[in-house]
């Protein structure tokens, strides 16, 4: 080994030795504490991915109260395992990919708002149509909300549902 090699090769240990050195040093544990580094950004099992999920539409955007209906939310930051709420109500979640989630919605448990008009046929009330939030959480507990995102509507046969009188 010529002098210059032995010479770099003697800076490299010394440089690695400064660096273990500074690690120990930094460690608050104890001497022999594996250094603490986060995890990186992936696509799955809980590990954050710095990206709260981002709804940009859902379709379609009402259904029955009674659920089941398959909707596609399309958005940003969709990473599984992930769970989808409408209006705090966990849906079926079908499928993910990073900008599409297929559900099925859950039966609305909320209550309906009777219309001003107080259409009533044989002393029955029609409701409105009842908008809710719908919201995905990935497994790090990143979440992103759309206000007012799917509607249920009521399965009122008497007074119409989408505005017949239900004559």
């Amino acid at each position: 080994m010529s002098r210059l090699e032995n010479r770099r090769f003697q800076g490299l240990i010394v440089t690695a030795v400064c660096v273990l050195v500074a690690l120990v040093a930094c460690s608050t544990d104890s001497p022999t504490a594996p250094l603490q580094v986060p995890p990186p950004p992936s696509d799955g099992g809980g590990v954050g991915t710095g990206q709260a999920p981002f709804i940009t539409s859902i379709s379609p955007n009402n259904g029955p109260e009674s659920g089941n209906t398959n909707v596609k939310i399309l958005g940003t930051g969709f990473f599984a395992p992930l769970r989808v709420f409408f209006d705090g109500v966990p849906a079926t979640v079908n499928s993910v990919a990073s900008t599409e989630i297929q559900v099925r919605t859950p039966r609305f448990s909320g209550d309906f708002d009777a219309t001003a008009d107080g259409c009533s046929v044989s002393g029955e009330t029609r409701y409105l149509p009842k908008a809710v939030t719908v919201t995905v959480e990935n497994a790090s507990g990143e979440a992103g909300s759309l206000t007012n995102g799917f509607s249920y509507n009521p399965e009122d046969s008497k007074c119409g549902v989408k505005g017949s009188d239900g004559n």
